[in-house]
Protein backbone atom coordinates (compact mmCIF):
# COMPACT_ATOMS: atom_id res chain seq x y z
CA UNK A 1 0.00 0.00 0.00
CA UNK A 2 1.29 3.39 -0.92
CA UNK A 3 0.77 6.62 0.95
CA UNK A 4 0.01 10.01 -0.44
CA UNK A 5 2.43 12.52 0.45
CA UNK A 6 0.44 15.37 2.28
CA UNK A 7 0.97 18.76 0.35
CA UNK A 8 1.49 21.63 2.68
CA UNK A 9 -1.84 23.44 3.98
CA UNK A 10 -1.55 27.02 5.44
CA UNK A 11 -3.93 27.44 8.08
CA UNK A 12 -6.81 30.21 7.78
CA UNK A 13 -5.95 33.73 9.37
CA UNK A 14 -6.89 33.88 13.25
CA UNK A 15 -7.02 29.64 13.38
CA UNK A 16 -7.07 29.13 17.13
CA UNK A 17 -5.24 25.65 16.75
CA UNK A 18 -2.21 27.47 14.89
CA UNK A 19 -1.78 30.11 17.97
CA UNK A 20 -2.06 27.41 20.33
CA UNK A 21 0.48 25.65 18.37
CA UNK A 22 2.56 28.52 17.79
CA UNK A 23 2.48 28.99 22.10
CA UNK A 24 4.00 24.79 22.07
CA UNK A 25 6.44 25.05 19.66
CA UNK A 26 10.08 23.81 20.77
CA UNK A 27 11.23 21.22 22.39
CA UNK A 28 10.78 21.49 26.52
CA UNK A 29 7.91 24.24 26.25
CA UNK A 30 5.12 21.64 27.17
CA UNK A 31 7.63 20.80 30.24
CA UNK A 32 7.96 24.25 31.30
CA UNK A 33 4.51 24.77 31.13
CA UNK A 34 3.48 21.96 32.95
CA UNK A 35 5.49 23.20 35.79
CA UNK A 36 4.06 26.27 35.63
CA UNK A 37 0.44 24.87 35.55
CA UNK A 38 0.29 24.87 39.27
CA UNK A 39 0.63 28.62 39.77
CA UNK A 40 3.89 31.07 40.05
CA UNK A 41 6.53 29.37 40.36
CA UNK A 42 10.49 30.89 41.07
CA UNK A 43 13.16 30.31 38.72
CA UNK A 44 14.91 27.97 40.82
CA UNK A 45 11.51 25.56 41.45
CA UNK A 46 11.45 25.32 37.89
CA UNK A 47 15.02 24.23 37.28
CA UNK A 48 14.30 21.83 40.20
CA UNK A 49 11.20 20.71 38.49
CA UNK A 50 13.07 19.91 35.31
CA UNK A 51 16.73 18.96 35.99
CA UNK A 52 17.42 18.33 32.23
CA UNK A 53 17.01 21.36 31.24
CA UNK A 54 19.76 24.09 30.91
CA UNK A 55 19.57 27.34 32.63
CA UNK A 56 19.78 29.10 28.97
CA UNK A 57 16.85 26.83 27.55
CA UNK A 58 14.69 27.65 30.59
CA UNK A 59 14.95 30.89 30.92
CA UNK A 60 14.77 31.55 26.79
CA UNK A 61 11.14 29.21 27.28
CA UNK A 62 9.94 31.27 30.74
CA UNK A 63 10.44 34.54 29.03
CA UNK A 64 8.69 33.65 25.51
CA UNK A 65 5.99 31.94 27.57
CA UNK A 66 5.21 35.36 29.89
CA UNK A 67 5.86 37.48 26.80
CA UNK A 68 2.66 35.32 25.12
CA UNK A 69 0.25 35.13 27.85
CA UNK A 70 1.22 38.93 29.38
CA UNK A 71 -2.11 40.71 28.74
CA UNK A 72 -2.92 42.88 26.11
CA UNK A 73 -3.43 46.52 28.24
CA UNK A 74 -5.52 48.11 25.34
CA UNK A 75 -8.05 44.74 25.72
CA UNK A 76 -7.68 45.19 29.62
CA UNK A 77 -8.63 48.70 29.67
CA UNK A 78 -11.92 47.41 27.70
CA UNK A 79 -12.65 45.18 29.87
CA UNK A 80 -12.17 47.22 32.93
CA UNK A 81 -14.64 50.03 30.93
CA UNK A 82 -17.20 47.50 30.40
CA UNK A 83 -17.03 46.42 34.34
CA UNK A 84 -17.22 49.53 35.23
CA UNK A 85 -13.84 49.84 36.91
Amino acid sequence: MVLKVRKTVKAPPGCPMSKCMDLLRGCWTPEVLWSLSEGPRRFSELRRDNPFISAKVMTTKASRSRAAWRPDKARDADIAADRGI
